[in-house]
């Protein structure tokens, strides 16, 4: 398997873990402010944290199976299947970011030859249309979050815009995902980046409360 591939498998669990620590500061943060706000962020990123994780156990699973051509063809339907319903997912959680800034604003040879068919199941996961869906969610998002930071301009309002600005690239990435695995690799790796501006910005307010 690529080494790019190899190593973008592997920024999913992380984001996964990631995006739990973040859903779980948020969900803190309304238990004490009960701004309707934070609650969706955390509905958002357990979400995303659960397609992130499903993706990857997944893809895991079918690596596991050391799978033959024969064995892609039967299951290329149900992986496709798989991954609209991963990014069905993560297009409900950009849905609720944008509900929230809607609503309020400012705040061996064998082997080797199994393994090779591998990376094309894993590229599959991106959908193209849901690719395009999630650009159109996201920029929307990307843009209330500029005009919340042009508004009130401040360090966690700057990390929240770098994060979507984050998510808006990785999924730029994904869109085009086919062309190549560097493509899938650049967008995971600026996911992960997105994921870290997240959890510093909330664990910045879960120490400022």
């Amino acid at each position: 398997m690529d080494g790019l591939l190899f190593l973008s498998i592997l920024t999913e669990p992380v984001c996964a873990v990631i995006s739990f620590i973040i859903s779980y500061y948020a969900y803190k943060g309304y238990r004490i402010s009960s701004a309707s706000k934070l609650f969706l962020l955390h509905l958002g990123f357990l979400l995303l944290g659960v397609s992130l994780l499903l993706r990857f156990i997944t893809f895991g699973f079918l690596i596991a199976l050391r799978i033959s051509e024969p064995l892609f063809q039967a299951l290329r339907s149900k992986v496709l299947l798989g991954g609209i319903v991963f990014s069905s997912l993560q297009l409900i959680a950009y849905v609720l970011f944008s509900v929230s800034y809607t609503s309020k604003a400012e705040s061996f040879q064998e082997n080797g030859k199994n393994l090779a068919i591998l990376p094309g199941i894993y590229i599959i996961f991106f959908n193209p249309l849901l690719e395009l869906i999630s650009l159109t969610i996201l920029g929307y998002v990307l843009a209330r979050a500029l005009i919340l930071f042009i508004y009130k301009t401040e360090g966690n309002s700057l990390l929240v815009l770098l994060g979507f600005t984050c998510f808006f690239i990785s999924h730029l990435f994904f869109l085009f995902a086919t062309l190549g695995e560097a493509l899938v690799f650049l967008g995971q790796m600026i996911q992960l980046l997105g994921y870290i501006f997240f959890l510093i910005m909330l664990t910045r307010v879960a120490r400022s409360v």
